[in-house]
């Protein structure tokens, strides 16, 4: 396997001007218009689908289904993750990582939002 020389970044992980592009080819094509046509025809059924199975029996699948609104919604909820990093030498990217980190900071400890849920009981 060839090693091939990582392009030099500044202090904050971006590439510094002049370096080779970490990503040639570009951008993956977009979706055949024909495709896209397709897709959003059944956008609208895909939605009903969601829609009909907040309603079925199965707790899973309901579950399955408020959840993937509330993402659409909302956005998933923010995951956080306990990094222990350990530099091993000015070519690593733990001080990018580091700054980053506290960049975040303060998204990190803002307080959560909180949203009123109400139960109500279906009649039929």
């Amino acid at each position: 396997m060839e090693h091939t020389e990582q392009p030099k970044r500044d202090e904050r992980g971006r590439l510094l001007p002049g370096q080779r592009s970490i990503n040639p080819k570009g951008r993956p094509p977009a979706l055949p218009k024909e495709v896209k046509k397709v897709l959003d025809n059944l956008a609208e059924e895909a939605v009903q689908v969601v829609h009909e199975t907040l309603r079925c029996d199965d707790p899973k699948l309901r579950f399955a289904a408020a959840q993937e609104i509330l993402n659409r919604a909302f956005g998933k909820p923010v995951t956080m993750a306990l990094v222990d990093l350990k530099t091993d030498g000015p070519g690593s990217h733990a001080a990018a990582l580091v700054a980053l980190a506290q960049m975040a900071a303060p998204v990190l400890e803002a307080t959560p939002k909180l949203i009123d849920v109400t139960w109500i009981e279906e009649t039929s």
